[in-house]
C-alpha cells in the first residue's frame, strides 16, 4: 500500500514516468535536475538518489509508515519546483 501511496503522490507535470516495484521507486523527470532534487530533499530531511541526470531513485525502508510516506508526498512538489527554479537561474 505504501508503494501505491507514493506512486500516486509523486505524479507531477515535470515527471514523465513513475516506476514502482514494491517500495523501490524510479522517477523520470522532464529536465536534468535530479542532483538538485537530491540536495533540496536532503535539506528537507529526505534521502533520495540521483541515478542519472533526469532520474531519481527512492528506496524507503520497508517499515515506512503512512505518515512518513505522506510527508514525502507533500514535500515532493516543492522539492521539484525548487530544483527546476534553481536550474533556470543557472546560466
Amino acid at each position: 500500500l505504501r508503494g501505491q501511496q507514493l506512486q500516486e503522490g509523486l505524479t507531477h507535470p515535470e515527471v514523465l514516468e513513475v516506476r514502482v516495484a514494491g517500495l523501490l521507486i524510479g522517477l523520470t523527470l522532464t529536465q536534468p535536475v535530479a542532483a538538485q532534487c537530491v540536495d533540496i530533499a536532503q535539506e528537507a530531511g529526505f534521502i533520495i538518489n540521483a541515478c542519472a541526470p533526469d532520474r531519481i531513485r527512492i528506496a524507503p525502508p520497508l517499515i515506512l509508515t503512512a505518515a512518513e510516506a505522506e510527508s514525502f508526498v507533500s514535500a515532493w512538489p516543492q522539492i521539484l519546483e525548487q530544483a527546476l527554479a534553481a536550474r533556470s537561474e543557472t546560466p
